[in-house]
């Protein structure tokens, strides 16, 4: 109760002010979002660690098995996409968490920039005066697409990825504040990858995404 007394200002990796809430629906989501991040931190090393654990039971699967399992996916339907996707697996396994993350985040934008383009939503802002034309990032496309994604994952995604008042990773990561990618952020990116790769055919209300 005391701290929600206290203004709060939220720094980004430059150590600039990066998000402040000014109204009651930003303090909402600033409140669940700390949760959200708390709990992200606890259980993402639990579950990487178990991942792991898998593997080396198990052993690892070769590239190209990867490959095979990923083009299975909807999403990843482009054998381009379906090798990347297995790139990044393998960068984990091989320790390389900061290119993986850099490959990864790319990604995900991509296919949930193919997700709202397939349900017919303009995205693509046209050159005006001496604006270029650009797509918008991976904020805007998750709020886009916030109707055809179940809750959860909606709020995991926006959290981890594109909320100033969580952790921002994409914008962290783009932005160059992100030297050294951890293996549980990278974990956390293969989630949200395998995630998206698998809403291609979902995202009309075919099925519960959340399945």
């Amino acid at each position: 109760p005391l701290q929600d007394l206290l203004p709060k200002v939220k720094l980004g990796g430059d150590k600039l002010p990066r998000f402040r809430a000014s109204n009651d629906e930003e303090r909402k989501d600033e409140k669940l979002a700390e949760q959200e991040t708390l709990r992200l931190q606890v259980m993402t090393q639990l579950r990487a660690g178990a991942f792991d654990r898998i593997c080396a039971n198990h052993g690892k699967p070769s590239r190209d098995e990867m490959e095979s399992f990923m083009a299975e996916l909807p999403g990843l339907r482009d054998v381009r996409d379906a090798r990347l996707a297995s790139d990044c697996f393998m960068r984990y396994w091989d320790g390389d968490h900061t290119a993986g993350a850099f490959i990864c985040t790319a990604l995900i934008e991509r296919l949930f920039r193919n997700l709202a383009l397939k349900t017919g939503r303009s995205l693509y802002r046209v050159h005006r005066e001496k604006r270029p034309g650009q797509y918008p990032g991976l904020g805007f496309l998750l709020k886009e697409l916030k109707d055809s994604l179940d809750p959860s994952w909606y709020r995991f995604l926006w959290t981890f990825l594109a909320s100033p008042a969580g952790v921002n990773f994409r914008n962290e990561l783009f932005h160059g504040f992100v030297r050294d990618a951890s293996d549980g952020q990278l974990f956390l990116l293969l989630i949200a990858l395998t995630y998206v790769a698998a809403l291609d055919t979902t995202v009309e209300g075919e099925q519960d995404p959340g399945s």
